[in-house]
């Protein structure tokens, strides 16, 4: 039995062929993952607001669609607006200081939802 140094790097992994596998993994954030990660937050807060609030027991349901879709739109503005400043402040701040890259807006955006998740 050989030792591990005198293998090749396909063998000592205990691969059986030479070939490689390309894996179709996207790079970075993308918008379908800020898709999501929207709609989880939307669902999230409907559910709050319908299931789990008191103040929905007393409103009719045309006033409680209104009155979501008037938050679906304050949501959605108020998001966009954080996630330029976001990225305002990483590029002008963030990248200045530290040895990171800029981020692009779509990671800005995935930044504010995640924190729009977790509080």
């Amino acid at each position: 039995m050989p030792y591990i140094s005198e293998l090749e790097p396909s063998e000592a992994a205990g691969a059986k062929s030479s070939a490689t596998v390309a894996w179709d993994v996207p790079k970075g954030i993308t918008p379908g993952f800020n898709l999501a990660l929207f709609a989880y937050s939307t669902l999230w807060g409907l559910f709050q607001f319908l299931f789990l609030s008191e103040k929905a027991q007393n409103f009719p349901v045309a006033g409680l669609i209104l009155s979501s879709a008037l938050d679906f739109v304050r949501f959605t503005v108020l998001m966009l607006i954080s996630a330029g400043f976001v990225q305002a402040f990483w590029r002008r701040l963030v990248a200045q200081i530290a040895p990171v890259r800029p981020i692009d807006f779509q990671e800005a955006l995935a930044i504010v939802l995640i924190i729009s998740i977790l509080f």
